[in-house]
């Protein structure tokens, strides 16, 4: 998979969350901020086990999102 797919995905995930603060994601898929904005500008690309956690973050609701936020943030 390109950058340029990976990046779209990531960004595409961004919106339909309503612009999602990038710690948000970030937090949830275990990675830096700064991992996160390398995504978004093609510089670096996750790695196929963050490819898994993406699709199923971009298949999460906004409550869900939520949820799960809080759940590690109790943590």
């Amino acid at each position: 998979m390109s950058s340029v797919r990976n990046a779209s995905i990531f960004v595409t995930f961004r919106l339909k969350k309503k612009k999602a603060k990038v710690a948000q994601p970030a937090l949830i898929l275990q990675v830096s901020t700064q991992t996160v904005y390398n995504w978004e500008a093609g510089s670096s690309w996750p790695s196929q086990e963050q490819l898994t956690k993406l699709a199923i973050l971009k298949k999460m609701g906004k409550r869900k999102v939520q949820a799960t936020l809080k759940q590690l943030a109790d943590h």
